[in-house]
């Protein structure tokens, strides 16, 4: 980490260290300011390289980040969609951001993937897939400076939306990609990042899938996912103090004075496996499958009916687990066992969880699950042995890290 003149600069491999490194940066140099009447604490401006974009799963002490909404989110958007019903079964609390409660008005996936079209306003003007016109133009030049997407929309992001009580403007500008020594890279440019819902709660998840994915239909590496914003803040409210406060509190930093008095970023860990699940369809062939999921597979799997029979379940999660990309195979894996969990049908989701590749990912989603294993369930039948046997594998700091009780 280096503070510039003007620019503040956080780079690494691992997020959880940059997690760390930017909450303490923000509490110890951060300056008050309220927008909206919500007081924060903001650095501006702020960029963030990661070396390794790969590397998008933070396991933070005292905070546990919903892996299955992060996963869902960025297929959401992949697939170009708008709505909130689908969303916000993976995050109910997503649906506030709505003005309807049916559509956003700044949904990333529909300007991305069909800018020119707003279903929130019924607006529909010549659409364009600005991902697939990126691909080509980088397919086409790979030195071009012209792969860029746009994000934010003054025809929608403006005043008179604001004024109207509106509640979702576009926190991203726009992505620009490029192929630099054999490798995609992309810059974001954002306008206001919180730290701890938005720079890791969700970019980082987004935006490195994105890159991920556009590398896959290329054909080469990912290289290095830049983020720049003009406002890098936390919310000094009681919602946002809480996170902060969870999150030192788990690393042993009890007082103001151990916070502002050390001024030292604690140890952190990443968790990774040799055979990390990665894209790897071409356009065409992603296309297919994030289709027939959505088309087919989807219908039945957020259906409670398929859960309460095993000759029912048993064979969609065996199809789900033939997909031929490892990446989507894992995302819908993750989609089963978040509906299968939902429906209080515990027995298919931890046979989904079964089903998942050793990975970050899958760890993560174990973390996340933990809680509610380590209890009976309505029946009395504790669930917990079974809940383990899937990572009993596994090294000991991982389940260590998987069953902590804080956060």
């Amino acid at each position: 980490m280096s503070n510039g003149q003007k620019t503040t600069v956080f780079w690494g491999d691992n997020p959880t260290r940059i997690y760390m490194q930017a909450m303490f940066e923000l509490l110890l140099k951060g300056k008050e300011v309220g927008p909206r009447g919500k007081l924060t604490k903001e650095l501006r401006p702020v960029v963030i390289e990661y070396h390794n974009p790969l590397e998008r799963v933070t396991f933070l002490k005292g905070r546990i980040i919903n892996p299955f909404f992060q996963l869902a989110e960025s297929l959401w958007i992949l697939a170009g969609r708008s709505d909130v019903e689908w969303l916000a079964k993976f995050n109910s609390g997503i649906a506030q951001f709505s003005d309807d409660g049916k559509f956003f008005n700044a949904p990333y996936g529909e300007r991305l993937r069909s800018w020119g079209k707003n279903d929130a306003s019924g607006f529909v003007f010549n659409p364009i897939d600005q991902l697939h016109d990126c691909y080509l133009k980088l397919k086409q030049d790979p030195d071009t400076r012209q792969a860029v997407a746009f994000i934010g929309d003054p025809r929608f992001d403006n005043s008179a939306y604001t004024l109207a009580g509106g509640k979702d403007i576009a926190c991203n500008i726009n992505i620009k990609f490029k192929i630099r020594e054999g490798k995609l890279d992309i810059t974001v440019d954002n306008r206001s990042n919180d730290l701890h819902w938005g720079t890791f709660g969700a970019n980082l998840a987004q935006f490195s899938t994105i890159q991920e994915v556009m590398a896959s239909w290329l054909g080469i590496p990912v290289g290095t996912y830049v983020q720049e914003t003009d406002s890098l803040h936390i919310y000094l409210d009681e919602y946002g103090a809480k996170e902060t406060e969870k999150v030192l509190k788990a690393y042993g930093y009890e007082t103001d004075e151990d916070i502002y008095g050390s001024g030292v970023v604690p140890t952190t860990h990443t968790f990774s496996f040799d055979t990390e699940p990665r894209f790897s369809s071409d356009y065409d062939g992603f296309t297919d499958l994030v289709t027939y999921y959505f088309d087919v597979i989807d219908p039945m799997v957020t259906s409670e009916e398929l859960y309460s029979d095993k000759t029912m379940w048993l064979p969609l999660l065996d199809e789900i687990s033939t997909c031929p990309d490892r990446y989507l195979r894992m995302t819908f894996q993750s989609m089963f066992v978040k509906h299968a969990h939902n429906h209080k049908k515990f027995i298919p989701a931890i046979a989904g969880l079964k089903a998942m590749e050793d990975s970050s990912w899958k760890v993560s989603c174990l973390r996340f699950l933990s809680k509610t294993y380590a209890s009976q369930d309505p029946n009395g039948y504790s669930l917990y042995p079974e809940f383990k046997s899937v990572y009993s594998h596994l090294h000991d700091d991982i389940k260590d890290y998987i069953e902590r009780k804080e956060g």
